[in-house]
């Protein structure tokens, strides 16, 4: 666990020079390829590696959709695009997001869910459950994406949709053919659980989550009165049949946690996190160092025992979070958990996404530690609830979405700033990846040298900007101050122009 002590967040940096001259100077650099592509909380991603690629390993892509961002109601209708984004790492091992892009469907459109649970397997994509954002309802539905050939100026992915409903809900004219429907044990529909594929196999496990309640379907519901399936399903990816999965002993439901299998010769060992446990009007969050384990047999998942096991703290003395709504990842056979809401008191309830934490843990569930990592204690500029994590390598974990709008990385690397054009006085790399890289372009026509803003000791970009070297030798050929609103020379050492 202490190789991971150098870990800490820093920004994902997205766009080279060439890249700058192509759009608004106003916009900061992460804006430039993601523009409104922001993922919201409460979405599902996934990644897969780049087919044909020269180092798979080191070039991915992750696909993601769903979520609704708090406040922004507006933007829920387009909550159900499909966002390709390819993330790669250079020969310098230097890790950058290469392109965003709008996927396009057939079949059917995605719709827009909230905190739905997605998995990969053999290059589809399993999509179960969720909140669906313009028909107010939690969601039962099975979605299969499966990408075809590339099309458009863009070469923008395509996704054939395909739904497999419950029997219940087949649309009436479609019953008696044969279009596949999910069938045994189909849990009930709900928002909030996790879905976890087994290993390799083509089985998942799906827990927990929240089901509205019928005689009132909004987000006004007593949403603790409603949690109270703590039922473990499994699905069969091939023949889309459902079964429980029979342990000797119960548990309380609970929504808003995480899954992690860690796989071992004979067995699955399924770790669940954290999370949000409701009983009749009580709410309980629960702490980071209980983790609930359902160890299956991996020859046969039906044999299966559920355990609790207690982490001790494996550094300073820091009080136990009681945390949900975070993200986790696998990393050498332990835990990364990021971010989400992290509680002093298992009744604590977070007012605002501002509450969303920044800190870092690694939970070792074999020698029974957890342990925060000391360089994300303190970065609030960080915090972020409701996103997801995945690795791009051991050294190298993007955080994507949620309550905060970034892409960031957590990793023992230094970030090594390019250089603007403000020499020798660029001093980019004493920001340490810890703010966000913002440019602005010299208006002379005959310079248009780019230079940092934090070079520059600005709070925000400038509207109009003229470096110290075009300003000395008055070679300023348009003046737009508010004074003179059109080309003047002959003010030129009157002018209000800020630098």
């Amino acid at each position: 666990m202490e190789s991971l002590d150098d870990f800490g967040m820093i920004l994902l940096q997205q766009a080279s020079k060439e890249g700058k001259r192509k759009i608004s100077r106003k916009k900061p650099q992460s804006d430039l390829k993601l523009n409104e592509y922001y993922l919201a909380e409460g979405h599902f991603a996934v990644m897969c590696p780049v087919l044909g690629a020269e180092e798979p390993e080191k070039k991915k892509r992750i696909f993601s959709s769903g979520g609704a961002r708090r406040g922004g109601d507006n933007s829920w209708g387009d909550a159900g695009r499909i966002i390709e984004y390819v993330v790669e790492m250079d020969k310098n091992d230097d890790v950058t997001l290469a392109s965003v892009v709008s996927c396009k469907t057939t079949g059917g459109r995605m719709p827009a869910l909230q905190s739905a649970a997605a998995i990969e397997s053999d290059s589809r994509f399993y999509v179960w459950g969720g909140f669906d954002l313009m028909e107010y309802r939690c969601k039962d539905d099975l979605i299969i994406l499966e990408e075809g050939r590339r099309r458009g100026a863009t070469g923008a992915p395509v996704f054939d949709i395909k739904y497999v409903p419950t029997t219940a809900n087949m649309v009436a004219s479609r019953r008696g053919n044969t279009v596949p429907v999910q069938k045994g044990t189909v849990p009930h529909a709900r928002t909030g659980h996790t879905l976890t594929r087994l290993g390799e196999t083509k089985e998942a496990l799906l827990f927990g989550g929240v089901m509205e309640q019928e005689e009132r379907k909004s987000f006004s519901v007593e949403w603790e009165l409603a949690c109270r399936d703590g039922t473990f399903y499994i699905l069969d990816l091939d023949t889309f049949i459902w079964r429980r999965v029979p342990v000797p002993s119960a548990t309380l439901a609970r929504t808003y946690h995480t899954a992690e299998c860690l796989e071992t010769v004979r067995s699955f060992v399924i770790a669940f996190v954290g999370g949000v446990m409701h009983d009749k009007n009580t709410t309980t969050r629960i702490p980071i160092n209980e983790v609930l384990l359902l160890t299956m047999n991996s020859q046969d998942t039906d044999t299966a025992v559920l355990s609790t096991v207690t982490l001790a703290s494996d550094g300073p003395s820091t009080p136990v979070p009681y945390i949900s709504y975070h993200a986790t990842a696998q990393v050498n056979y332990n835990i990364l958990v990021s971010g989400g809401f992290q509680l002093q008191h298992s009744s604590d309830i977070p007012k605002t996404s501002r509450h969303a934490s920044s800190r870092v843990f690694i939970l070792d569930i074999v020698g029974k530690k957890y342990k925060l990592l000391p360089k994300t204690q303190n970065n609030n500029q960080f915090g972020t609830a409701g996103h997801v994590l995945l690795t791009l390598a051991p050294d190298c974990i993007i955080s994507v979405g949620g309550t905060s709008k970034q892409i960031s990385m957590l990793s023992d690397r230094k970030y090594k700033p390019e250089k603007c054009d403000l020499l020798p006085s660029c001093t980019i790399a004493e920001a340490e990846g810890t703010v966000e890289i913002q440019w602005v372009q010299c208006e002379t026509p005959r310079c248009g040298k780019w230079v940092h803003v934090y070079c520059l000791k600005l709070n925000s970009i400038p509207e109009i900007y003229f470096c110290p070297h075009c300003k000395n030798k008055n070679d300023i050929s348009v003046c737009v101050c508010s004074i003179h609103l059109k080309t003047c020379r002959i003010h030129l050492k009157k002018c209000t122009i800020p630098n």
